[in-house]
């Protein structure tokens, strides 16, 4: 019984290490997704883990890029471009790209087309002449409407077998890349 005892321990150290949290709900989730993940069965190499991530973030991109070309958006990181917006109402250019760790270059590609399908309005900071402020056009938030309902039957889809556990520990492993 004390080995038992020891082993929750250490167990309980090992998730307070690692996750923060301090419910007893939490832990157990965690001992149970642990448990299933300790022992792989082979050797798994690094380049096949990049292999099924790419190929999978490609599946997500075309699935997403048939939908996003029905409101005339060339990519998802134009979707993506115009959430964040709808959060902020508005957002200078440099902290919109930085919020998405883009290149200036390719954020600003990205704004540029975007303001040329008339989704985006750039605008020049009153205090800061250097500054350049982007909001959304009314026809953004029209076609953000549309979007967010299509996208999230997508995205539901795609993941309606998978555990919020599951789930949950996947965006933390993803985290970690």
């Amino acid at each position: 019984m004390i080995g038992i005892l020891t082993d929750i321990l250490k167990l309980s150290k090992e998730y307070s290490d690692n996750n923060g949290a301090d419910s007893i709900d939490a832990f157990i989730e965690w001992l149970c997704h642990r448990n299933k993940l300790q022992k792989p069965t082979k050797k798994i190499s690094n380049s096949s883990l990049v292999f099924a991530l790419n190929r999978s973030n490609s599946k997500m991109r075309d699935m997403s890029r048939k939908v996003l070309k029905s409101c005339n958006l060339n990519s998802v990181d134009d979707y993506f471009y115009l959430q964040e917006l709808k959060k902020h109402k508005i957002l200078s250019k440099s902290v919109l790209i930085n919020s998405f760790d883009h290149e200036i270059s390719k954020g600003s590609e990205i704004i540029k087309r975007l303001v040329k399908s008339s989704f985006l309005i750039e605008s020049t900071d009153a205090k800061d002449k250097r500054v350049k402020l982007i909001e959304l056009t009314p026809l953004a938030l029209s076609a953000l409407g549309v979007l967010e309902n299509q996208l999230t039957q997508i995205y539901d889809k795609k993941f309606e077998s998978y555990h919020d556990g599951d789930k949950e520990l996947f965006l933390k492993l993803l985290k970690k890349i």
